[in-house]
């Protein structure tokens, strides 16, 4: 993906994200994160890569925050569009920064064969 790409894929996942109904809400983001290559199921690990103890503790604490599953599957798949793009970010950067190398390369060649001119001018 390109950086314009990414910047789109993020403005449409906000303009997602900032609807009130839940079932387009989702449709959309689903559709969203088909498209960018996120998963859409939801992960069985926790934030802290381990899996959940008491499935009625993960229930309870999914109730706390969301008033529904379709609410709380919106926020997983928005969660895993923004992984999917902060991953392809990196490899964008990663790739100019590969490019950039030899610029920086070439530049220090040049500046060391000016510095070996100066020299051997100063030493005549």
């Amino acid at each position: 993906m390109t950086r314009n790409e990414i910047e789109q894929y993020r403005k449409k996942l906000a303009k997602i994200l900032r609807q009130n109904d839940a079932k387009q809400k989702w449709e959309q983001a689903r559709d969203l994160a088909l498209e960018v290559g996120a998963p859409v199921w939801p992960s069985k690990v926790n934030e802290l890569g381990q899996l959940p103890q008491d499935p009625d503790a993960a229930k309870l604490k999914r109730d706390m925050w969301f008033r529904d599953e379709r609410e709380a599957a919106t926020a997983e798949i928005a969660r895993n569009i923004h992984f999917a793009l902060q991953t392809a970010t990196m490899i964008d950067m990663c790739r100019t920064a590969n490019r950039n190398v030899w610029v920086a390369l070439i530049a220090s060649v040049v500046a060391f064969l000016s510095m070996v001119a100066a020299w051997l001018a100063a030493i005549r």
